[in-house]
């Protein structure tokens, strides 16, 4: 973003953006939830953070209303991160034809995400890409 004298990094969640899931495309739900503000998804330009409400209409559970935009959360229990399906095909094609590790490819897109080691994101022994991955490779055998 543009401060007048510089561009200033920032986020979507910092610049006011809310998904809404459970409901169509820019209409609102009359008792959404704020489920989580500071919600990590893990695309193929970068990994992200954005607000989300959760849709409480039809009572359906925050991992399956994320599984119908596209996103693999990491978890079924209060997700706080998720993968979209685009960035698990792109890293299972990569891993099958050039071997390369989840970890390399999580690191790969933390580079792509920020590349000057100012603003690092925070360390994680354990990316939630690699169990996403995990669990997706055992979904597609089932």
């Amino acid at each position: 973003m543009w401060n007048g004298l510089f561009f200033q990094r920032t986020t979507l969640c910092d610049q006011g953006l809310r998904v809404q899931l459970g409901h169509a495309y820019n209409r609102s739900c009359p008792t959404k939830l704020a489920a989580n503000t500071n919600f990590r998804v893990i695309h193929s330009n970068g990994i992200h953070h954005v607000a989300i409400d959760q849709c409480r209409c039809h009572g359906v559970d925050l991992y399956k209303q994320l599984l119908r935009i596209g996103w693999w959360p990491a978890t079924p229990l209060d997700p706080k991160s998720a993968a979209t399906f685009e960035v698990l095909r792109h890293f299972h094609t990569l891993n099958l034809q050039g071997k390369i590790t989840g970890y390399s490819f999580y690191q790969a897109l933390e580079y792509q995400t920020d590349n000057t080691g100012l603003d690092p994101p925070p360390v994680c022994p354990f990316p939630p890409l690699l169990g996403i991955s995990c669990a997706d490779h055992e979904y597609r055998i089932v």
